[in-house]
């Protein structure tokens, strides 16, 4: 992503426009209504910018004490584009008057109001601002300092490569610093969709030039964020911590500012997550140094190898889960947007998936043990085995594919116990009547195909009791 240049733009824009009014102010005699002067004004901000600038409200120019440059209503616009690059509401901005002198652009004050402009995301990932030709170049810069930036009740419209909108609205920022090689401290508030996001950060030169230390911490619906590590040349090193009341919220939160048409899938419990991450060279590590949710603790360790296509590979421990402790949120079905016809996303990997017991119905099922592949839409499950109420062992298998009209299961089911008046009583079935000594063991392998509407157990092999069943179900 073009980031150093699309941070660039903005102050060099109003360093522009505001260093073609001073320049201008030297030359203009004093006390003089510059709105009779809006055409030379709006033809040397044009040459500096490169672009066409428009003033449609009033301006003004002051020396002292300051060289202070003050725009209502400012349009920039491009060739070719009905739509202006950007507008801005209102513009205030002050310099320093000896970096001036030198040729540098040192902000002492700036306040930006009612921005609204819109970002492009082109095929190959990168992203400028839409109508503006990002030219290339070394892409080294002196840097503006920034010693007090304020943009307020601003607007930002984001259009991915796929053709997804998104508006950044309610739009509060403060800056301080060095633009764009640092440092740099920032904080400020946006609203995506209707959830409230706060957001703070800052990035200091690290020893080496190429080398930046950086802080970025964001919160929204009672969660906090943050990440902080190292960026190089050669990848990140960092840290990554999310504190949460309520997941269910969060994750409700986060399905609404990604724009996924889906129910929130976590309980109602706090979460709180602290992870290493290491990334460099087409490879990334996640390790994870404390994950809890509720009372239930885990551990994750995950490798992320490729570019284009990533292939994941890990290994995740969870502790004992307390369902029957468990809420979740009322929330109306959703249907899902997915027509069904989903792309293989490229993505593959494994994982070996280990829970200690999970408490349902007061009695648990114990030593989960599970292992998956992903390939594209098909999920490999190659091994699924757990200890069940009444000492029974339970084990599958087989072939889940997410693509197609819809999705589908086909593989094996086993389950041995000798305790199976237990298994159904926590099934919820009434066993009163039973007569004694029935239903005390089940020995069963079978097929099972789940297709949509269908489920069919097929060859199947099972011993009930002292009695031998053979055949399918549909």
């Amino acid at each position: 992503m073009q980031v150093a240049k699309i941070v660039r733009i903005g102050p060099m824009a109003v360093g522009g426009v505001a260093g073609s009014l001073l320049l201008a102010a030297f030359i203009v005699p004093p006390m003089l209504d510059w709105n009779e002067y809006r055409d030379e004004v709006e033809t040397a901000a044009s040459s500096a910018l490169s672009q066409s600038v428009k003033i449609d409200g009033d301006l003004e120019v002051r020396l002292l004490p300051v060289p202070t440059v003050s725009v209502d209503a400012l349009r920039i616009e491009t060739a070719g584009q009905e739509a202006p690059i950007a507008t801005v509401g209102s513009l205030d901005v002050a310099l320093s008057v000896m970096p001036l002198i030198a040729g540098n652009l040192e902000v002492s004050n700036l306040t930006l109001s009612e921005v609204k402009l819109s970002m492009l995301e082109s095929p190959d990932g990168e992203w400028s601002i839409n109508g503006l030709a990002m030219e290339g170049g070394s892409g080294e810069s002196a840097g503006i300092q920034l010693d007090d930036v304020r943009i307020e009740n601003s607007e930002i419209t984001l259009i991915q490569s796929t053709g997804t909108v998104t508006t950044v609205a309610d739009i509060a920022l403060k800056i301080e610093g060095k633009v764009p090689d640092g440092p740099v401290s920032w904080s400020g508030n946006a609203s995506v969709h209707g959830v409230a996001i706060r957001h703070s950060g800052r990035m200091q030169v690290g020893s080496v030039a190429t080398d930046k230390s950086i802080r970025i911490e964001a919160g929204f619906a009672g969660s906090d964020f943050a990440l902080s590590g190292r960026v190089s040349e050669d990848g990140f090193s960092g840290r990554l911590t999310v504190d949460s009341d309520n997941a269910a919220l969060m994750e409700q939160a986060i399905n609404t500012l990604t724009q996924q048409q889906r129910n929130s899938q976590l309980p109602t419990e706090p979460l709180e997550l602290d992870a290493r991450l290491e990334f460099a060279a087409g490879k990334g590590d996640i390790e994870t140094k404390r994950i809890m949710l509720g009372k239930t603790s885990a551990r994750a360790e995950v490798t992320i190898l490729g570019t284009d296509k990533k292939h994941f590979s890990g290994k995740i421990a969870v502790g004992s889960v307390d369902l029957d402790s468990w809420s979740f949120l009322e929330q109306e079905a959703v249907e899902s947007s997915d027509d069904g016809s989903a792309e293989d996303s490229g993505l593959s990997g494994d994982f070996e998936i280990t829970v200690d017991a999970i408490q349902w119905h007061d009695k648990a099922v114990r030593q989960i043990d599970i292992a998956v592949g992903l390939d594209g839409e098909v999920l490999r499950i190659s091994k699924v085995q757990a200890l069940v109420p009444g000492g029974g062992t339970l084990s599958s298998g087989g072939i889940y594919r997410l693509s197609g009209d819809s999705p589908s299961f086909k593989g094996r089911i086993g389950l041995k116990t000798g305790g199976l008046r237990d298994l159904l009583a926590w099934f919820g079935t009434d066993i009163s009547t039973l007569p004694e000594g029935r239903l005390m063991s089940l020995d069963v392998r079978s097929g099972m195909t789940l297709a949509g509407n269908r489920f069919q157990l097929g060859e199947i092999n099972a011993r009930l009791d002292d009695s031998t069943i053979k055949g399918s179900l549909d």
